[in-house]
């Protein structure tokens, strides 16, 4: 089963909060031509996924946390894409 952050809903008050940040974040990687930008904005991604991935309310038994966390991975792995981007001066 695909999660799809843009219509996944869960009750969680911190994925609420997280899903905005990764929401604003890919939308300005998506806006941006520049390859820097982007690299900053996937940055602020894996950085916002591993918090989703180190939740102190973590409960192994609750599908919106498993969905949560497949959601994380998934915009984790997406990010990559952007790493490494070297500065030309």
């Amino acid at each position: 089963m695909k999660q799809d952050l843009n219509n996944t809903t869960i009750s969680c008050p911190a994925f609420i909060k997280y899903k905005v940040v990764l929401l604003s974040k890919k939308s300005g990687i998506s806006n941006s031509v520049r390859p820097i930008e982007k690299s900053i904005l996937a940055e602020d991604i894996n950085n916002t996924t591993d918090q989703m991935l180190n939740c102190d309310k973590y409960d192994k038994l609750s599908l919106d946390c498993n969905v949560c966390n497949k959601i994380a991975n998934n915009q984790k792995k997406k990010a990559q894409r952007h790493f490494n981007v070297k500065k030309t001066a």
